[in-house]
């Protein structure tokens, strides 16, 4: 994404032009945070009784709300 905006660009977001700003996520950097995020949400389901399927935790993993269709496993 930084080459073809001619900017630099890493993890935080940067000011493209006003009202434009992008970042480019490092996944290694950013994978620590999603796993302490997934691990809260899964105490808060299992405290809450709520049971939860395979199905159920891809549908969460990709934050893809209601199924309208397959999911790419």
């Amino acid at each position: 994404m930084s080459d073809p905006l001619d900017v630099e660009l890493g993890n935080d977001p940067t000011e493209i032009r006003e009202g434009l700003s992008a970042a480019e996520v490092d996944p290694e950097t950013r994978l620590p945070v999603y796993e302490r995020t997934f691990a809260a949400l899964a105490e808060e389901f299992e405290e809450a009784r709520l049971p939860l399927d395979a199905d159920d935790v891809v549908e969460v993993l990709t934050l893809t709300g209601p199924r309208t269709g397959a999911i790419a496993r």
